[in-house]
């Protein structure tokens, strides 16, 4: 946890110190000058200011100058920050290093069986109900599988050769809640709570006439998780999340913001 709490106040922090920098003034200041300055920023974009031109030719958000003029005196809650109440956001992400995923590869490597591990692969929205607090779905896929072949003889010594493969599946369904903490147009950490189902299913592949392995069940899903996205655009960014239940350790994926 103490990864992602540094991440987290990294991002605080870097919020903080470019909305200080970007009111230093260097030499004397002529007020009429610095009027038309500030008009042409306003007629520009009145939050952001100019941004910077990327090679592609669209700007880009992250190194906007005007980026981190306005953020809310504590942590950017119900300030201006880069989603506000309206935004909705779409995450689509893979997730790393999970208690089953560490179980599949304890048996494997004890048993020499070969291990197959996909995702979390997730796909999650979410709906900004006020500047601070978002409601959402999340929706995730895992497959775990283990294969192997064993040689049994038969009468008179008759070896026959059988080769097996379970897939272990898992798809789970959440709702979410979170609650941001923005601190800039560009950095939104957040806490997120996701509660509701999971569908397990355990089938086998294999030309063993006498082996049969298959079970489906549902069962509970949850998930407490930390996270930062990182806005490089005003509608495009990335994110990395850490959490606990219900999914991967990490989670890191892409964000994209339609309003």
């Amino acid at each position: 946890m103490r990864y992602l709490a540094f991440i987290i106040g990294a991002s605080l922090w870097l919020g903080g110190l470019y909305s200080k920098s970007s009111t230093l003034k260097m030499g004397p200041v002529d007020p009429q000058k610095e009027n038309s300055s500030i008009s042409l920023i306003s007629a520009q974009t009145p939050i952001l200011g100019p941004q910077v031109p990327l090679a592609s030719g669209g700007s880009s958000l992250l190194f906007s100058p005007g980026l981190y003029r306005n953020p809310s005196p504590i942590f950017g809650m119900g300030g201006d920050g880069c989603v506000s109440e309206g935004s909705f956001v779409m995450d689509a992400y893979y997730g790393f290093i999970t208690l089953a995923g560490v179980l599949v590869e304890a048996v494997g490597a004890g048993s020499g069986a070969k291990t197959l591990i996909l995702g979390p692969i997730g796909l999650r929205g979410e709906y900004m109900v006020s500047n601070v607090v978002g409601l959402g779905g999340d929706l995730q896929f895992n497959r775990y599988s283990l294969s192997w072949t064993e040689t049994i003889y038969g009468i008179f010594g008759v070896p026959y050769t059988y080769s097996y493969k379970i897939n272990w599946t898992r798809i789970r369904a959440m709702a979410r809640v979170a609650f941001h903490f923005a601190v800039s147009r560009a950095v939104d950490p957040y806490f997120a709570v996701s509660g509701g189902f999971r569908i397990e299913s355990l089938s086998t592949e294999t030309n063993d006439p006498g082996y049969d392995a298959g079970v489906a069940g549902v069962g509970p899903a949850v998930r407490l998780a930390l996270g930062t996205r990182f806005f490089f655009t005003p509608n495009i960014g990335a994110f990395a999340e850490l959490g606990v239940f219900g999914g991967g350790l990490f989670h890191v994926g892409l964000s994209a913001k339609l309003k």
